[in-house]
């Protein structure tokens, strides 16, 4: 949505936040009901493709030529990049920028530097603690996050490599390895294709299966996301398969190859619509 005029009297000071640009933004009309499937489906179907990493613009040219952002808001650039305790009353949440400096134009270490976020700052309970001094118990955060603070003033600007795309493919190879990126749980077994196969009163059972033979509205970035790594699979055992010798013994390893590949390719298809893989169409 277009944003709103804005006088700042000539005043560089009186610029607009960033965020004002959203301050024109109304209330979607939509059903509430639908919207929490509709957001994890879009969600849980992003590719890294479709993701704006410099959300805010390039590193040194933070925002966009059509909106004027106010100076205070880069004006400490070096604090940016402290990985640092953020402290408020009972509250403390690690800030770890070193997980993102992709975002930032910055090159992108795997794996990043780890930072314990302690599980146990989250159980307390102000409710519980009306007479607690915060600031001691959370002196050892505070002390740190005093002394990234100096360092990062000393440093004034952090001298870091730039943005590499290699670098960033294979940051992105180990995060997906090692970490949970699906709101929704799967909608089959990683290898359900594969033999022995599941009984099929097991299979009808299944959270999906039961969704679509009663009618009711499926999640579709599950079933998407087993679609788009079943095809890959596929396309990896083909691309191994033309490495066979050519003669009688590469021959008959190729046909076995192709049998077994239209079988697990009769059982994809079943499986989407919800039938006994093991099930043969006859046209």
């Amino acid at each position: 949505m277009p944003s709103k005029p804005y006088s700042d009297g000539g005043e560089r000071l009186k610029w607009p936040t960033w965020a004002y640009n959203w301050d024109v933004v109304s209330k979607p009309p939509t059903d509430l009901q639908n919207a929490y499937m509709r957001y994890t489906n879009e969600f849980d179907n992003l590719l890294p493709e479709q993701v704006v990493w410099e959300v805010y613009g390039p590193r040194d040219n933070f925002g966009c030529e059509e909106f004027r952002l106010n100076p205070q808001c880069d004006a400490e650039r070096n604090l940016w990049y402290m990985e640092c305790p953020m402290i408020c009353m009972w509250v403390v949440e690690h800030y770890i920028p070193q997980r993102v400096m992709r975002q930032f134009g910055l090159y992108q270490a795997t794996p990043p530097d780890y930072q314990d976020t302690d599980e146990a700052l989250h159980r307390l309970d102000r409710l519980k603690s009306k007479k607690t001094d915060w600031g001691k118990i959370h002196q050892k955060h505070v002390a740190r996050f005093l002394l990234c603070v100096r360092e990062a003033k000393k440093s004034k600007r952090m001298a870091a490599k730039p943005h590499c795309e290699d670098a960033f493919s294979e940051y992105l190879h180990w995060f997906l390895e090692n970490t949970r990126v699906k709101l929704l749980p799967d909608a089959y077994p990683e290898d359900i294709l594969e033999e022995p196969l599941p009984a099929w009163d097991e299979l009808r059972n299944l959270e999906y299966n039961q969704d679509v033979r009663e009618g009711r509205q499926t999640s579709f970035a599950p079933v998407m996301n087993f679609v788009r790594t079943e095809v890959q699979k596929q396309a990896d055992e083909l691309e191994g398969a033309l490495e066979f010798p050519r003669d009688e013994e590469g021959n008959n390893k190729l046909r076995d190859f192709v049998r077994k590949q239209a079988q697990k390719l009769r059982r994809f298809a079943n499986l989407l619509g919800c039938r006994d893989p093991e099930s043969v169409l006859h046209v």
